[in-house]
């Protein structure tokens, strides 16, 4: 019996557009990541980018070119930005949640505020971890965190945990099978 892919290709309805420019920064405006995207889906709330290795990336850590193929869910209404990594020639790696605010888009630019804490689930693993707490702690101290957002912080992590553990759409290692020209899952609602 042949397998079929969960996401067929639609090369006659589907083209990836003109590249785009993905601008994060930090809490204080410093730059968080800076690279060129291609857009793979625009709607009202969401916005779904793909990014090849090779493109030149500018970060806090400093400047490199990029390895990884990375597709970015960005939402207008959630407090978070989800994305599917894979190493080199689509190698499944992980899937990572940056915990954000402030994300918008125009036809240029996607952009975001990184609040530091990251929710990752890496393919070869059943644990859902928490990154960069530390660096929560220090940055909700130095930047003065208001407490609304610091206590949204907190339950964008728990309602990451539970699409991830839920395997809810597009929080879900089924994404992997991914390639550019395919569609891209619908979402299902975040719980209320």
């Amino acid at each position: 019996m042949k397998c079929i892919a969960p996401f067929t290709l639609y090369s006659s309805l589907f083209t990836l557009s003109s590249p785009m420019l993905m601008h994060s920064t930090k809490f204080d405006g410093s730059l968080h990541y800076r690279y060129p995207v291609q857009l793979v889906e625009r709607s009202t709330d969401r916005l779904v980018t793909w990014t090849a290795p090779g493109v030149a990336v500018e970060s806090y850590r400093g400047p490199r070119i990029g390895s990884r193929n990375i597709l970015s869910f960005f939402w207008r209404n959630r407090p978070y930005v989800f994305h599917v990594l894979w190493e080199g020639p689509w190698q499944p790696h992980m899937l990572y949640t940056d915990i954000a605010t402030g994300t918008h888009w125009t036809d240029e630019t996607v952009g975001y505020v990184d609040l530091d804490l990251d929710v990752f689930l890496r393919h070869d693993s059943l644990t859902i971890k928490i990154d960069d707490e530390d660096e929560f702690a220090a940055h909700c101290a130095k930047w003065n965190y208001p407490a609304e957002l610091i206590a949204q912080c907190h339950d964008a992590v728990a309602e990451v945990q539970g699409l991830l553990k839920a395997r809810t759409s597009p929080f879900t290692t089924d994404l992997f099978a991914w390639r550019p020209g395919a569609a891209v899952p619908h979402d299902t609602p975040p719980p209320p």
